[in-house]
């Protein structure tokens, strides 16, 4: 099985099941403490329906900003986790693709 997250109708980052629970398990706290409403709604498929992925496929700019915040501090906090190395080239894959989205506010783009 795998898991996915979401970020477009064409962008997502598709990785393995375990890879997926520590994922979602990073950005879950985050984006928790920066918006219940907005977590409960990219979450809602695996949380609710019990579906390996998750999606920011629908919101719009300025919570897509909130998430993208999220996977920002996500990120910065696995970077002190010994087996960070393990997942780095995956992180760098979804930092980019969230980058890349047009939702994308300035402040995640200029910290590469």
């Amino acid at each position: 099985m795998a898991g996915t997250i979401l970020i477009s109708d064409e962008k997502g980052l598709a990785v393995s099941t375990k890879d997926f629970d520590y994922f979602t398990k990073r950005i879950e706290v985050p984006l928790a403490n920066l918006d219940q409403v907005l977590f409960d709604e990219v979450y809602a498929p695996y949380n609710e329906g019990g579906m390996t992925f998750i999606s920011a496929e629908e919101l719009g700019k300025k919570s897509f900003g909130i998430f993208s915040q999220a996977v920002k501090k996500a990120y910065f906090d696995s970077t002190k986790e010994e087996c960070f190395v393990k997942y780095q080239e995956l992180w760098d894959e979804l930092i980019k693709i969230v980058q890349e989205d047009e939702r994308c506010d300035l402040n995640m783009k200029s910290s590469d």
